[in-house]
């Protein structure tokens, strides 16, 4: 099987995706409007929700479980691959924005918004970044926590509420 290699270089920090090449033939001999119309994109929409609504529910619950969790699985060396998950919600829920009109505008400024954080994480300056992280895993108080869970909580039971 031939891989692509694709490489991105940002202040010396290296990240490499592999990706088949089968896969990319068939994504653009289909097209992204074909994918779009499919059943591809309302499984990845619920798989969003039902991740903030898990997300959101530990955060208020399970506070402090939740955020040692997080801080093990965020406190890395390369802070920058974290960059690939917003980037990846946000694609996902902008192709949900004009697949699905019922959630068109939820969907549209949330994922602009998880797109632009996945730049900023992978563009932004690093000390920033790390002050950022570290915030929120040292600082910020249990009901700032919690705050954030009811809305990450909310806005999943909006897009599962809304799809159809």
């Amino acid at each position: 099987m031939e891989v692509h290699r694709v490489h991105l270089d940002r202040l010396g920090n290296f990240f490499y995706t592999l990706l088949p090449k089968q896969n990319l033939d068939q994504f653009f001999e289909k097209g992204f409007s074909d994918w779009i119309k499919g059943d591809n994109v309302i499984i990845a929409l619920y798989t969003v929700a039902i991740l903030w609504v898990a997300l959101g529910t530990l955060l208020i619950v399970y506070t402090e479980g939740t955020i040692d969790l997080l801080k093990r699985l965020v406190f890395i060396e390369k802070v920058r691959i974290l960059a690939i998950f917003p980037i990846i919600f946000g694609i996902i829920l902008i192709a949900g924005a004009f697949a699905y009109t019922q959630i068109f505008w939820l969907s549209l400024i949330l994922g602009l918004l998880a797109f632009m954080k996945g730049l900023y994480l992978l563009m932004g300056p690093l000390s920033q970044i790390r002050g950022l992280i570290n915030w929120w895993f040292t600082q910020a108080s249990d009901s700032v926590i919690r705050l954030c869970g009811l809305i990450v909580f909310v806005l999943g039971i909006a897009m599962i509420s809304n799809l159809p």
